[in-house]
C-alpha cells in the first residue's frame, strides 16, 4: 500500500470519527434530541410561568418556591436518566463524564464563587436567566431581547478578554472541584442517581 493511501485512509477515519462524538453518537442525532429536549422544556417553562420576572425575583428571596420545585423535578428526571443510562451502559457515561471534567479542569473555586454571585445578581436585576430569557423572547416579554444583548455582550467580553488570563493553569486531578459527590461520599454514581432523583421526584 502506497503512502498516499495510508494518507487516504488516515483522513477518512478521522471524518468518521469527527462525526460521531465520543460515546459514538452521530452529531445529527444529538442535535435533534438537543432541540426536541428544548422544546419541551421550554413549554413546560412556559405553562408553569417560571420565566416571569417577579416568580424568578420571588425565588430569589425565597418568597415563592415554584421554580426550585420546577427544577428540582428537571434535576430529579435527570439524575434518574443517569442512572438509567449506568444501568444499561456505564461506558457511555464514563465517557460523558470524563469530557466534561475535562472542559472544567481549569475552573476553580473563585471562579464558581465569583461566576455564582453574578448570575444571582443579575437574575434579580434583571428578572432573567440563561434558563428563561429565551422562554421569555419567544412569549413576548418586554425588554426581554435587551436582556439577551446584554448577556451575550458579556460572554463575549469574557472569552475576548478574560478567559485566558482567568484560566491559565489546570487544576490537580485530585482537586475538590474536580469531584463529585458520589467520590467524595464514597457512593456508587449509581445509587445517588437513584436516591436523589427519586428524591427530587418525590418533592415536585
Amino acid at each position: 500500500m502506497s503512502k498516499t493511501d495510508v494518507s487516504n485512509n488516515i483522513q477518512n477515519s478521522d471524518k468518521n470519527k469527527a462525526s460521531k462524538s465520543s460515546n459514538g453518537i452521530t452529531a445529527p442525532i444529538q442535535i435533534v434530541a438537543s432541540i426536541l429536549l428544548g422544546i419541551a422544556f421550554g413549554f413546560l417553562m412556559n405553562k408553569t410561568n417560571v420565566y416571569l420576572a417577579p416568580m424568578i425575583r420571588e425565588q430569589m428571596i425565597f418568597k415563592r418556591l415554584t421554580m426550585i420545585k420546577m427544577f428540582l423535578g428537571a434535576v430529579g428526571m435527570s439524575m434518574l436518566s443517569v442512572f438509567l443510562l449506568i444501568l444499561f451502559n456505564e461506558s457511555i457515561y464514563q465517557s460523558v463524564r470524563n469530557g466534561f471534567i475535562h472542559k472544567i479542569n481549569r475552573i476553580g473555586a473563585f471562579h464558581l464563587a465569583m461566576g455564582g454571585s453574578l448570575i444571582g445578581v443579575g437574575m434579580v436585576l434583571a428578572g432573567s436567566c440563561p434558563g428563561t430569557i429565551f422562554i421569555q423572547m419567544g412569549s413576548g416579554l418586554p425588554n426581554s431581547f435587551i436582556t439577551c444583548i446584554g448577556g451575550i455582550c458579556g460572554v463575549l467580553f469574557y472569552y475576548l478578554f478574560l478567559t485566558e488570563r482567568l484560566t491559565k493553569q489546570e487544576l490537580s486531578k485530585s482537586s475538590i472541584v474536580l469531584q463529585q459527590l458520589p467520590d467524595l461520599m464514597g457512593v456508587k454514581h449509581i445509587y445517588l442517581n437513584l436516591i436523589f432523583g427519586l428524591t427530587f421526584i418525590s418533592r415536585f
